[in-house]
């Protein structure tokens, strides 16, 4: 289906969508120390991963992870300043309708997600994918973002925070300090925090998790050996969902147009307890991003932990 929206239907269109402003926080991001990737850690459970900081992954969700650590080129850099991403905001699902048994619409996410319940070890979101390029929606000047992420939390209504790590991608670059594509983590209702520059056609790895006080991230770019490993200090004790998501980010709470990305894959997609929610799978829940009554983009489950996506210009 093709989206055709004017530039007088799209000023229509983002008033509609307005949303209140993201109120700025400090970042409380502490790094830790890398792990060392000379380590047995698929010897280890659950508990003793938790314990030493790391994501109590299990099987090949652990197995992923540890590819990611001990990628060859791997060097820790700390995250870009606060102030880097200016107004991005990664928001909670907007309008939702529940459009059949386990189908539903959204105004700015499309993917997959799982019910979860929330316990002291932690619901444990993880992709990789490869950075797509981007072009604006049928010539749009205004600033168009695409955020590909996984977090846990931000479907149902007051489900926050959500707390979500992943990329964003911009059609002009002036919200993201003049970079087209930059590595995040975000703790709702705060703004996206910048990990590192990106570019099209880099292989990201991203894990978040909760570790029953307070969140975690790893985020590692396989071209650039880029690594932010940290505490977030994100609060997400009650999260309700676990998702792997590509949404239309907000720009001073304003949803943007979903530029177009063409396809993209997630591989390596996991979450809940122990990673054992496979996002491609077809128990997942399904979420199509329809704006401007158009279908926009949707998800693809594969099978497995890979989960594809397609946009429609």
């Amino acid at each position: 289906m093709k989206m055709m929206m004017t530039s007088a239907s799209a000023a229509a269109f983002f008033a509609a969508a307005a949303t209140p402003a993201l109120a700025w926080t400090p970042s409380s991001f502490h790094s830790l120390p890398l792990p060392d990737p000379a380590y047995p850690y698929e010897h280890l459970k659950p508990a003793e991963l938790s314990a030493m900081n790391l994501p109590p992954l299990t099987g090949e969700p652990l197995g992923a992870f540890l590819r990611a650590l001990r990628s060859p080129n791997a060097h820790q850099v700390e995250p870009m300043p606060p102030n880097t991403l200016r107004g991005v905001g990664v928001l909670p699902a907007a309008k939702v309708s529940h459009v059949g048994a386990t189908a539903y619409q959204s105004l700015n996410w499309s993917g997959t997600f799982y019910t979860t319940t929330h316990g002291s070890l932690t619901v444990i979101p993880t992709y990789q994918t490869t950075i797509t390029s981007i072009s604006p929606h049928n010539g749009d000047p205004n600033e168009e973002i695409l955020a590909t992420w996984v977090g846990m939390g931000g479907f149902n209504p007051g489900d926050d925070p959500l707390h979500q790590a992943g990329n964003l991608q911009s059609t002009t670059g002036s919200c993201l300090g003049g970079n087209q594509s930059v590595a995040f983590y975000e703790c709702f209702p705060a703004g996206a925090i910048g990990l590192f520059v990106t570019n099209p056609g880099d292989t990201i790895y991203t894990s978040i998790w909760f570790d029953g006080i307070q969140g975690d991230v790893f985020a590692v770019d396989y071209n650039n050996g880029n690594v932010v490993f940290g505490s977030t200090g994100c609060n997400v004790p009650h999260a309700q969902t676990v998702e792997a998501i590509a949404e239309a980010a907000s720009v001073n709470g304003n949803i943007t147009i979903m530029p177009n990305y063409g396809s993209m894959t997630y591989t390596n997609a996991n979450g809940g307890q122990s990673g054992g929610n496979q996002f491609g799978s077809s128990s997942a829940n399904t979420i199509t991003l329809v704006q401007n009554g158009t279908v926009a983009s949707v998800p693809i489950p594969e099978g497995g932990s890979t989960l594809g996506f397609q946009s429609y210009p």
